[in-house]
């Protein structure tokens, strides 16, 4: 990969399982469990400090979607983050680092607020927890949309059923219509943008990276969205190789369908957490 050794972040808690964070963004573009990638980093991904990072756990923030005041999903995975707390381990061999990124000139440039936000990483033996707050640090009272973009590694999309989704109201934006999930495991085999509403704090996704099911555990994110842009689409993005798209799953928790609002001095917190279950035969 084409970045610099001093855009990254080791955590490694040993027995290959590390997470390498890219200081552009706070991007996780690394999850290794015991020897396994369990996220997807496309080998076309730009590094150039400037262009979101395509792959890993990219974060959206302050706006999901196109934002008439920035780049598409905001500025939090286009701006440098500062690494607040250096990689530690706790007592039970965990390791868990703390990644800052404040208001500065580039982010009042569009959207002249003041925050603070704090990305808080945590490798386990055999799960990512990750805790995401937003402090308001201004004036005045502020809405925002907040994401975690998970880019799952597959060895084949059409096999990874999702599991937990199931009778969830969801907005189809690729259709532009809204609709009910009716099916109990969703797999992916077309063009799918969704938003799942509502979403229980668990999901399930099958035949993943090395043979294994993830578990996807989330607090204060309501909205689900699994995201693949297919073939056609995958052939017009600079940073994805044509068949890459059959490599990854994105099931992205977030607060997108309605802004989270915080007045000043609060703060709001979210997390998930990304398990790793070896299936059992």
């Amino acid at each position: 990969m084409n970045y610099s050794p001093d855009d990254i972040v080791l955590l490694d808690r040993g027995n290959d399982t590390s997470v390498v964070v890219h200081l552009h963004g706070a991007t996780i573009i690394s999850w290794r469990c015991a020897g396994e990638e369990m996220l997807f980093l496309s080998k076309h991904a730009i590094f150039d400090n400037l262009k979101a990072i395509r792959g890993g756990i990219p974060i959206v923030f302050p706006k999901f979607g196109p934002w008439k005041y920035g780049p598409q999903h905001g500025f939090a995975r286009v701006l440098r983050w500062k690494l607040e707390m250096p990689p530690k381990k706790d007592k039970h061999g965990n390791v868990f680092a703390v990644f800052v990124l404040e208001d500065n000139d580039l982010s009042r440039a569009m959207w002249n607020i003041m925050f603070k936000l704090v990305y808080t990483i945590r490798l386990e033996e055999s799960a990512l927890h990750v805790d995401f707050s937003v402090h308001n640090t201004d004036k005045i009272t502020f809405g925002f949309n907040c994401l975690l973009h998970n880019y799952l590694l597959t060895p084949e999309i059409t096999r990874s059923g999702i599991i937990g989704l199931q009778n969830l109201n969801y907005k189809d934006k690729v259709k532009s219509e809204e609709d009910t999930e009716r099916k109990e495991e969703v797999f992916i085999r077309e063009n799918v943008d969704r938003i799942y509403n509502d979403a229980p704090n668990e999901i399930v996704i099958g035949n993943m990276a090395g043979n294994r099911t993830l578990m996807l555990k989330t607090f204060n994110f309501p909205d689900i969205v699994v995201w693949n842009p297919w073939k056609d689409k995958a052939r017009n993005m600079i940073d994805l190789g044509d068949q890459d798209y059959r490599k990854f799953v994105c099931l992205e928790a977030g607060r997108v369908t309605h802004d989270a609002i915080l007045k000043p001095g609060q703060s709001f917190e979210c997390s998930q957490i990304i398990a790793a279950i070896i299936a059992v035969l």
